[in-house]
């Protein structure tokens, strides 16, 4: 990878090294396996996942607290908390909190006064306690309504009051409760929901300081994760390189703080290089991706298994060399992908690493803005490839409007090249057959993807680009009539199959109501 990207291979220090042998060892001897992913590049719910089955191990675990009594009608009442926290609604988050803020204020409402930690018990026996305020907070990151966020963190911020006022020892926050507020933020809508993430992670550092350094409070790597994914996937001016701070504080803290397992994880890192590929700002972006990626590798190398490449990690790397654009990063992106298609076949990775329609698609489409004059050859060429694996049972490699769009890109740029290439020159070579077959070629692309989304196939649906890059192609041929005539004839013919098909399916709903 070194040698792709073009950088320096990645050298632990002394003490980086020491600090990995040690995570590894534990690691081993505990056999346990490693943390669950927060993100996914389909979908979130697995942050939700881990945030209920973190606030679960918090509510089993009371029952085993030594110093500190947990009622059974308590732990009755967090059970009911945990189980309505984990409905993806809009109604049952405000009932997790109504019924945790009338059981505190039973609480600090009686006179009963239990003796033994000085926390008030009410004439129910319910008092709640951090895993109450934890489900609450988890309940709003999966709730549904608006300013969902500011509602987690309001009973963040009670919870630490309470605990601070010294009558309620056991409302103190714990490192599930931040990353559940956390989350709630990270998923808000809201335009610094990503700075409200980095200002709650530097308030659990404060409150773990403050607190005397519990274990129960302690950053952990799953915290880090959630806030550095929040902040590289705001797409603010800078996200990239604040996420990527974040990073190195999180290895300070891992090399030099009382934080040995504190790690990132592989997730961690494509979000980081997505945050390059898309800051247009930096004309460094790829080179600072390939650093990354070779980073991750080589802690992978060093025995932190959390860091372990995925088909995700290397497609965010592929998309910071298309979108960088020029000569060289095609050619990185051409060798990564060989990389991909080596390490898929490969027993040893067990599939983690495999090509899939979005990895052929991002190269092409590094093709497409490579300025080369033969991107559009090269840019069919893995057309055709895609074509073949997916005829020998590979579904995850089908060609899509995604891919023809690139291709069809591919072949408007080649023949942009041509054009300048003939005017710097001054030469009068009679360049239009080599237009007129880059033309042909993308017209016939277009007429393939539409026949396919025709036939039932919905992931080729040409889009607006679609068709503006072929009239585009028609127009550098001094073709502005009939071309575009004909790329309308195809945009119309799509529309009259759409009318056909919701007629259809308005007719067949009509035949089942009767």
């Amino acid at each position: 990878l070194s040698l792709v990207c073009g950088v320096e291979s990645f050298a632990p220090t002394q003490r980086q090294q020491q600090r990995i042998i040690t995570h590894t060892t534990r690691n081993a001897q505990q056999q346990q396996p490693p943390a669950p992913r927060l993100f996914s590049s389909s979908s979130s719910s697995q942050i939700d996942d881990a945030g209920v089955a973190a606030t679960k191990a918090d509510a089993v675990d009371e029952q085993k607290m030594p110093k500190r009594s947990v009622s059974p009608e308590t732990i009755h009442f967090n059970n009911k908390l945990v189980t309505l926290s984990q409905n993806f609604d809009n109604k049952s988050a405000a009932t997790v909190e109504e019924r945790l803020w009338k059981a505190v204020d039973d609480v600090l409402s009686d006179d009963i006064v239990d003796g033994d930690d000085g926390d008030y018990v009410d004439d129910t026996g319910i008092r709640p306690n951090v895993v109450s305020f934890t489900a609450a907070c988890n309940a709003w990151a999966r709730s549904t309504q608006p300013h969902a966020a500011q509602r987690a963190e309001k009973i963040l911020t009670r919870a630490i009051d309470l605990w601070r006022s010294g009558d309620y020892p056991a409302a103190r926050p714990n490192t599930f409760t931040f990353n559940a507020c956390i989350t709630a933020w990270s998923r808000s809508r809201e335009k610094n929901g990503a700075g409200n993430c980095v200002r709650l992670l530097e308030a659990m550092n404060d409150l773990f300081e403050e607190a005397g350094r519990p274990d129960d409070l302690q950053p952990d790597s799953r915290c880090y994760n959630l806030v550095i994914n929040a902040v590289a996937r705001s797409r603010v001016p800078g996200c990239a390189d604040k996420a990527r701070g974040l990073l190195n504080q999180m290895e300070t803290l891992h090399d030099e703080g009382p934080y040995p397992d504190l790690v990132p994880d592989s997730l961690t890192f494509g979000a980081i290089i997505n945050a390059y590929a898309n800051d247009r700002s930096d004309h460094r972006a790829s080179q600072h991706a390939a650093a990354l990626m070779q980073q991750m590798e080589s802690m992978y190398q060093f025995g932190i298994s959390s860091c372990k490449p995925t088909t995700f990690v290397y497609n965010s790397c592929l998309n910071a060399f298309a979108k960088a654009g020029g000569s060289a990063n095609a050619e990185k992106a051409e060798l990564f992908l060989e990389v991909m298609e080596n390490l898929s076949n490969s027993v040893a990775e067990d599939g983690a690493i495999r090509p899939d329609a979005i990895s052929y698609s991002t190269v092409i489409n590094a093709y497409a803005n490579s300025n080369w004059v033969d991107a559009g050859e090269k840019a069919d060429a893995l057309i055709s490839k895609m074509r073949t694996l997916d005829a020998l049972g590979d579904d995850n490699v089908s060609c899509n409007a995604i891919s023809y769009t690139a291709a069809i890109k591919a072949h408007v740029n080649s023949m942009k090249v041509m054009v300048k290439e003939r005017d710097s020159s001054g030469d009068d070579a009679d360049i239009s057959p080599a237009l007129q077959q880059s033309r042909d070629r993308a017209w016939d692309l277009l007429v393939e993807c539409a026949l396919l989304h025709i036939a039932g196939d919905r992931q080729c649906q040409p889009s607006n680009a679609t068709y503006s890059l072929v009239r585009e192609a028609f127009q550098l041929t001094g073709d502005k009539q009939e071309g575009i005539g004909k790329v309308e004839d195809v945009r119309q013919r799509i529309e009259n199959n759409r009318g056909k098909a919701k007629s259809a399916k308005r007719g067949a709903r009509r035949s089942r109501a009767r």
